[in-house]
């Protein structure tokens, strides 16, 4: 999918194309890898473990999960390839859009434990989803969310098969004993526009302290729950701040934590992570050949990096029109090029071989609804004709959020949306509470209801948010409006939001 510049294509470097792949398939995961099966199966089992240990420390339940919802891990041959889908000082990549996919360099031996590795970033990466998979629909400040997810992505694996939380992030121990000063007050205060990077790096460093103070020290266990509780109820990251009484002393409680010769750790037993076997294949020589495609087009691309891409795609997908998973990953780099009626074509190549290809079913609808809106069609056939692609695949698989967005999506040509579509927004957000794009999707569907409470629990996770921006910090001036009860302002704040995304609609 079109999502972010990218700075080269990943065909370009060498050891991802030709290799022999595998899939390997947990609860939570599924990884894509060219390393050996065993290396392969190890590495999934880690982090099959890493999230039954999280639910396991916490309390938390492991519901069923609908296999196109788990996070999909792309290993690739090293950080030259992970530096030109991130950027130039990336070590590993994550995108939190509707089916979240991970990018990680190939598994070596361990790293030291002050360096900031690919696993690492992982680890912190998935601590991030898991956080908002769970706590989703809660305001959470950037100390807490940074500080939560350097606490996990510190966890080490022991030969036994456990899984101890509580070690110091090696690569944040300089900031934090060396670092800029950083009180308690300014990183309640803070967010990620105000900090230079040193200061970003005692904030993660600071925030895992107090994440580890909270959860250790029993004299403080329920303040972190009242913290979070008042943040919903409105109050600022600073205000929710006085549950925890003097700052001055809980800054000296913190210090005095940092300079202890042992730090406290706790060790979740192997018995207890209940993780199910790891299913593993290769991949057929169709899939390989078109690896490289998907794990770019799945990093995102530019319209031009995506004319470049759909040649190659053309090429490896030519010896495998039965391939369905090979024409699909062909349809997606179409879709992105805008040859919709190519896309269309690939896609109907895919359901031939699979007529229970879902992903075929919505690139058929996605080029579509393209080609309806580029013509300008506002009329009731055309638009049932592009929705029809949607049902299909709901019916197929219900719990996959991006055909319930898409269908909703479908009514922006004017159509009012019918009570099944909003409910079926709805679905697709309790599916993914942590795609920003369908949280604000169904704020703006609930902002033309002028349901205003409903619009507050949308977007108070937005209003949030640890990297904001203009339309974040609009969404937290909604919220205040909502909280006041000024319908004058409400009124106003919505208006100017709404205007904001139909601007952003139709820059495309």
């Amino acid at each position: 999918m079109i999502r972010k510049l990218l700075l080269g294509l990943l065909l370009a470097m060498p050891g991802i194309a030709h290799a022999e792949w595998y899939e390997a398939s947990g609860k939570h995961f599924v990884v894509y890898s060219p390393q050996s099966p065993k290396t392969t199966t190890a590495f999934t089992e880690q982090l099959e473990r890493y999230d039954a240990a999280m639910r396991v420390m916490r309390g938390l339940d492991d519901p069923p999960i609908d296999p196109v919802n788990r996070v999909t891990v792309y290993i690739v041959p090293d950080t030259s390839v992970i530096r030109r889908i991130g950027g130039s000082e990336a070590r590993g990549v994550y995108t939190d859009h509707v089916h979240p996919a991970a990018f990680v360099p190939r598994v070596t031996e361990a790293g030291h434990i002050w360096d900031l590795d690919g696993g690492s970033v992982l680890r912190h990466e998935y601590a991030h989803h898991f956080m908002f998979s769970t706590f989703g629909d809660t305001a959470l400040p950037l100390w807490l969310v940074e500080g939560y997810a350097e606490f996990n992505a510190a966890a080490i694996f022991n030969p036994d098969g456990s899984v101890t939380f509580g070690q110091m992030p090696g690569y944040r121990a300089l900031g934090l004993l060396r670092g800029p000063s950083l009180s308690l007050r300014a990183m309640f205060s803070a967010d990620s526009r105000q900090l230079d990077p040193e200061h970003t790096d005692v904030l993660y460093g600071k925030g895992w302290l107090l994440v580890h103070y909270l959860a250790f020290e029993k004299s403080r266990s329920e303040q972190l729950g009242a913290y979070v509780t008042a943040m919903h109820h409105g109050k600022s990251p600073l205000e929710a701040a006085s549950v925890f009484g003097d700052l001055g002393r809980l800054d000296r409680d913190l210090s005095k934590t940092l300079d202890a010769s042992r730090i406290t750790v706790l060790t979740v037993p192997a018995a207890k992570l209940k993780i199910g076997a790891i299913a593993l294949r290769p991949l057929t020589p169709g899939e390989a050949a078109i690896m490289p495609i998907r794990v770019q087009s799945k990093a995102g691309v530019t319209r031009a990096l995506a004319s470049q891409l759909v040649i190659q795609a053309r090429k490896a997908a030519a010896p495998y029109p039965d391939d369905p998973k090979v024409q699909i990953a062909l349809a997606e780099a179409e879709y992105d090029s805008g040859n919709y009626a190519l896309c269309d074509a690939a896609a109907a190549r895919a359901l031939a071989a699979d007529a229970k290809a879902v992903p075929a079913h919505v690139y058929q609808g996605m080029a579509a609804a393209a080609v309806a809106r580029k013509a300008g069609a506002t009329d009731a056939k055309t638009w049932a004709g592009v929705r029809k692609h949607f049902i299909i695949a709901n019916h197929l698989d219900p719990d996959d959020p991006q055909p319930l967005a898409l269908f909703y999506d479908s009514f922006a040509s004017g159509e009012t949306p019918t009570a099944n579509a909003l409910n079926g927004l709805r679905r697709a957000l309790v599916l993914v509470p942590f795609d920003v794009a369908i949280r604000w999707q169904l704020a703006f569907a609930e902002m033309r209801e002028r349901d205003w409470p409903a619009v507050r629990d949308t977007i108070l996770p937005l209003a949030y948010a640890p990297h904001p921006d203009a339309k974040t910090r609009s969404a937290a001036e909604l919220v205040a409006a909502i909280d006041a009860g000024d319908a004058a302002a409400i009124t106003a704040k919505a208006t100017a939001l709404q205007a904001k995304q139909a601007e952003e609609n139709a820059a495309g």
